[in-house]
Parts: structure tokens; C-alpha cells; sequence
């Protein structure tokens, strides 16, 4: 009797495993293995937070550029992207919706540590790279530089490419500049040859005095968030935690990434959990959905986003929460 006890217990204590196992339901999602949306989605990974909201987070690893391709071309379920060109894509029809913010654009202004550039504005004439025009990096560059009356397209020599590759022009000399992910600015300050000018995030608030620069967004299209109402909250929820874990314990979220995040020594280490955790956001209200719709705006009368995506402003954000807190 003692032992037939003992198995239906044994059997109790394993079954409720089998099953919340069995109920765990796949999102594919189109990341990136290295930087900062990999940095997100590892600590979703590595702290079981998909699981603990009944999800197995399927990771799709891209570039920066083929990641956000991948959304737009429904090859994943759900995804990152830049709200420009969220935007964009939905006055060419799609009907992209936004789950949860991602980044801001704490993006560094990266030049050699003896360089004379102090100021966005002796950048003129010279050859400044950053990511591709579907990024979120070259839409926050395009626009605060306009604010401040320079358009990057005429006014910089300008060079497109993927992170490492401007890095390595970086450090070859035959760039003047970079602007790109703060992850990958921390290593050339750590190495002490390169120095940061200013953040894309400085001189937004400097020009507007408004909240943190929404860049790339959690995302899904409106007719898998319409099938999957549920599945998509919990992913929200997932994303929001590990953002949140990032900011909490930034120390902790480092050690445990640092192959994701490439950083080789301890030096590297503390500068990245004081620095990344102002490219996450630390809210989302009503006062920071107000200042996204001021750049989104903005955007459209520099040129910098068609007139008619307008339009399409307010359905963009009507998946999103109105109130997130992740502190």
C-alpha cells in the first residue's frame, strides 16, 4: 500500500511538468544571435520567461536587416522593427501592429579618440556610416539630424553597411564616424582609441526637451495577433519581462550574455551594464506614445516618411498597452 502510495505520488509530481510542457505553444520570431534585440531575446530564453507564459520562444536568427525583412514577409510569426519602416509597410498595404517597445535610440556617435569632431555639425563633408535605410538606427540619425538642419543624404559621405563592417572601417580610418547599436560602440570605448560624441538620444531631447526616441518595436501582422489574441499578449508579456530583467539586474544580464553581446574582458563587461540599459525602454504612457507620434510626424514633413503613411499612425500602436512599466 506504501508503495502504491509512493508512485501515484511520483507519478503526481511528474505529470503537471509533462502536461505545462505539452501546453507550451510555439511563436517563431525572427532575432538576431549578436547585439541588443539578441540580448533581449536570450534573457527570455535563458530565463525560461517564454515558458513561464506558456510559450517556446522559436528563435530565428537574421541579420539586422534580413530580421526585419523576414517580419514584413510573414516568414515568422512575429518580430522587431524600426517604426518608420512599420509605418512605411503599412501604407504599402500590410497591416504591421505593435506589440511592445524594444529600443530607443541610444545610439552612439563613434569617432577616433584624437579626432577633432565635437558636434554632429562638423560631420558635414565627411564619411559617416550607419546601418541600412530599413533600420531604426538610419531612421533616428536621418531625423534628429534634420531637426538640426542637416540631411544626412547631401550633407554627410555617406556610408551603409552592416556593424562589424563599419567598425573595421572605423578602426582602418577610412570612416570619419559611425552611428550604430551602443553595444557595439561599448568594445571601441573600452579598447580607449575611440570615443563617443554624442547619442542620437541627447540631441533628440535636445532639440524637442521630450521623453526617450522610440526606435524598434515588438511586432506581429494583424491577422496572426487576430487568430493568436492570447498567444500575442504573452509574448508582450515575455518581451516586457526581459527588458525588464535587463534594466533590473543589468550586471546579471551581462555575465550571462556575453558571448551574445561579444564582450571578452571585465572592462567591457561593467561599461555595457551601465550603458545598455538606457537603449532599453524604462516606460510606456501616454506621454511617451505622445512624443513617438511628435517624430513620426516630424519625419513626415523633413521627407523623411510619404505623407500618406499617416494615415495609418493610430492603428499602429492599437495593440499596444497604453501603460508599461519596466523598472
Amino acid at each position: 500500500m506504501v508503495k502504491r502510495s509512493l508512485l501515484v505520488g511520483l507519478l503526481a509530481l511528474f505529470l503537471p511538468l509533462h502536461s505545462a510542457a505539452q501546453a507550451l505553444e510555439k511563436v517563431t520570431f525572427a532575432s538576431v544571435k549578436l547585439g541588443t534585440i539578441g540580448f533581449i531575446t536570450h534573457i527570455a530564453k535563458v530565463n525560461r520567461l517564454d515558458e513561464q507564459n506558456g510559450l517556446d520562444l522559436d528563435l530565428k536568427f537574421f541579420t539586422p536587416t534580413e530580421g526585419i525583412n523576414a517580419f514584413l514577409f510573414k516568414k515568422v510569426d512575429a518580430g522587431f522593427v524600426g517604426i518608420i519602416p512599420a509605418l512605411r509597410a503599412n501604407a504599402k498595404g500590410s497591416r504591421v501592429r505593435l506589440l511592445a517597445p524594444m529600443l530607443t535610440s541610444h545610439f552612439g556617435i563613434i569617432t577616433s579618440a584624437n579626432a577633432p569632431y565635437r558636434t554632429v555639425d562638423e560631420l558635414k563633408g565627411k564619411k559617416v556610416g550607419t546601418l541600412p535605410r530599413v533600420s531604426g538606427v538610419y531612421s533616428s540619425l536621418a531625423l534628429v539630424a534634420r531637426m538640426k538642419g542637416i540631411d544626412i543624404e547631401k550633407d554627410f559621405r555617406l556610408v551603409l553597411g552592416a556593424p562589424q563592417v563599419l567598425q573595421g572601417l572605423l578602426q582602418k580610418r577610412e570612416l570619419d564616424a559611425v552611428v550604430q547599436f551602443d553595444q557595439n560602440t561599448i568594445r571601441m570605448m573600452a579598447a580607449g582609441t575611440f570615443r563617443e560624441m554624442q547619442t542620437l538620444e541627447d540631441l533628440w531631447k535636445e532639440v524637442t526637451g521630450g521623453d526617450y526616441l522610440l526606435s524598434v518595436a515588438l511586432a506581429a501582422h494583424e491577422e496572426w495577433i487576430r487568430a493568436n489574441p492570447d498567444r500575442a499578449r504573452r509574448l508582450a508579456r515575455t518581451i516586457t519581462a526581459a527588458i525588464r530583467e535587463i534594466r533590473t539586474n543589468p550586471l546579471r544580464a551581462v555575465e550571462v550574455s556575453r558571448e551574445v553581446l561579444g564582450y571578452t574582458n571585465d572592462r567591457e563587461k561593467e561599461l555595457a551594464a551601465r550603458r545598455l540599459p538606457p537603449m532599453y525602454p524604462n516606460q510606456w504612457n501616454e506621454r511617451t506614445l505622445d512624443n513617438t507620434r511628435l517624430a513620426i510626424r516630424k519625419s513626415a514633413e523633413y521627407g523623411l516618411l510619404e505623407p500618406e503613411a499617416l494615415r495609418h499612425l493610430e492603428e499602429l500602436f492599437s495593440e499596444m498597452p497604453r501603460e508599461l512599466s519596466f523598472q
